[in-house]
């Protein structure tokens, strides 16, 4: 007759030697290894469980469920913890992102003000800004420029005052020793037209004589008188005319003195 029921160590159950229909039960000492099993087909072997069993086994199933459970909730926990942190930094972060939205559209406006001007966010920002110093500064570039031609055609025309200067001082030079010249050329022809009134009048004086002694010899000869009332007509015209060339020259070309250089008319 067939084993209906192996008994034996833990360690030595082979579930490969049953048979269909047989039992094995272990029966070492230790509780957690007595066990028993049913062999329901060559190879096919199932254990059979006990109320003893069955308690250790869910106390075990419920502790393991409790364990998964406790985990569980200390992971959720920490996802909740992690989420409500990141919620608080999504909330700091959308709180600062809206900061920094104000401050960039500040920031544009302030930019705009000290670029253009025309945000009404300073005062005196339409004058105080970089278009109007950068206007001001092509402004003040063209004068500059207009400055420096004004004052390069101010150099020339210094310049060229300056030679006219010069050549003025080099013709009134010449002209003051042109005076000189004159001046002494008119004291040498006076003094010759005062020797020439002195011999004119010293030839009237000697014709008049000459008048005289022809008037008493005038008796004695018709011819001579005639000749000498002839002579001393022409002495007294000759001697009038002497005269008056001694005195007209007399009057104009009578030294009056000497000018200095920085008086001279300038034409």
């Amino acid at each position: 007759m067939a084993i209906q029921m192996r008994r034996g160590a833990y360690a030595q159950f082979d579930p490969l030697k049953m048979r269909a229909g047989e039992w094995a039960v272990s029966t070492d000492s230790d509780t957690l290894k007595q066990q028993i099993w049913m062999c329901f087909a060559p190879g096919v072997v199932k254990r059979i469980g006990t109320i003893e069993d069955f308690d250790v086994e869910i106390k075990i199933l419920f502790q393991s469920y409790m364990d998964d459970i406790s985990n569980s909730v200390n992971v959720a926990r920490g996802y909740a913890e992690t989420a409500s942190s990141k919620a608080t930094s999504a909330s700091v972060s959308a709180t600062n992102a809206k900061t920094s939205e104000t401050n960039a559209a500040n920031s544009k406006k302030t930019a705009q003000s000290y670029a253009v001007g025309g945000t009404n966010s300073r005062t005196g920002e339409d004058t105080d800004n970089a278009k109007y110093y950068s206007q001001q500064a092509s402004t003040s570039k063209t004068a500059a420029a207009t400055s420096a031609t004004n004052a390069k055609t101010s150099e020339t025309n210094a310049k060229n005052k300056a030679d006219s200067a010069s050549t003025s001082a080099t013709n009134a030079a010449k002209s003051e020793s042109n005076a000189k010249v004159y001046a002494t050329a008119a004291t040498t022809k006076a003094s010759e037209a005062s020797t020439s009134a002195t011999t004119a009048a010293t030839k009237a004086n000697e014709a008049k004589a000459s008048a005289t002694s022809a008037s008493t010899s005038a008796t004695n000869a018709k011819a001579s008188e005639t000749n000498s009332a002839k002579s001393e007509s022409e002495a007294q015209k000759y001697a009038e005319q002497a005269k008056e060339i001694s005195e007209g020259l007399s009057g104009a070309l009578r030294p009056l003195g000497t000018i200095n250089f920085a008086k001279l008319p300038c034409h």
